[in-house]
């Protein structure tokens, strides 16, 4: 909603292009480090407005000819994994890849999303009351209900407290009712989310056990 200026040039370099942008730094803190003791119902409404108004933008977005965004299944990003090395683990991939493939991809319900859209890509600003999306890198054209599903997830492992089922209906209920205020989701949708809940669980799920076989075993592994 903010009408930052930003600047693009195009620097030569050893027979490469690269590009170099400048942008206004958003104000306030990163949500990953907001103590969930500061998160609240208004919060977590603002956050479903804000989700909510980019993905009604994206519904009238036309992008120009030949500079379409991938979709999410043809880009890297938090759902699309390759198949785990654990024959297992790939099988249980590829069921639930079979589910999602088989969901409609009507224009009201598929459209641009975020795709990594947890707690450290959004900004707070508790001056304005307001949220600032960042890091699109892996934006792709994708279910808009997957953009909330990412929210849920990263959440819940954020959340170190008790009644993490009550809190995780909460979280929905009032992250549902802001993100409502700006943009339609039918109940069926709703009902997917569990869907994209366990594919982001199994492509996390094979990234730990590569890392931990790599010995790789940092704080932000072991959170997860």
């Amino acid at each position: 909603s903010h009408s930052w200026p930003s600047r693009v040039e195009s620097i030569l370099h050893e027979g490469q292009e690269w590009l170099v942008m400048t942008v206004t730094l958003a104000p306030g803190i990163l949500a990953e480090n907001l103590g969930l003791d500061r998160w609240d119902p208004a919060l977590f409404q603002e956050l479903g407005r804000t989700v909510g108004t980019v993905h009604a933008l994206s519904r009238k977005y036309i992008p120009p000819a030949g500079l379409r965004r991938p979709d999410w299944d043809a880009s890297v990003n938090l759902f699309n994994h390759p198949a785990p090395e654990h024959e297992w683990l790939a099988r249980k991939q590829a069921a639930v890849l079979e589910r999602i493939h088989k969901l409609p991809r009507g224009g009201d319900d598929y459209g641009m999303i975020h795709a990594d859209l947890h707690f450290g890509n959004f900004i707070i600003d508790f001056s304005t009351h307001s949220i600032t999306l960042i890091d699109f890198d892996d934006c792709a054209y994708g279910w808009f209900v997957m953009d909330l599903a990412v929210l849920l997830f990263d959440i819940l492992v954020l959340y170190e407290g008790e009644n993490r089922l009550d809190f995780a209906r909460e979280f929905m209920i009032h992250l549902l009712s802001g993100y409502r205020a700006q943009s339609s989701i039918s109940r069926f949708w709703v009902e997917q989310i569990p869907l994209f809940l366990k594919l982001l669980e199994i492509n996390l799920y094979a990234d730990l056990l590569y890392l931990e076989k790599t010995d790789h075993l940092d704080p932000w592994v072991a959170k997860f």
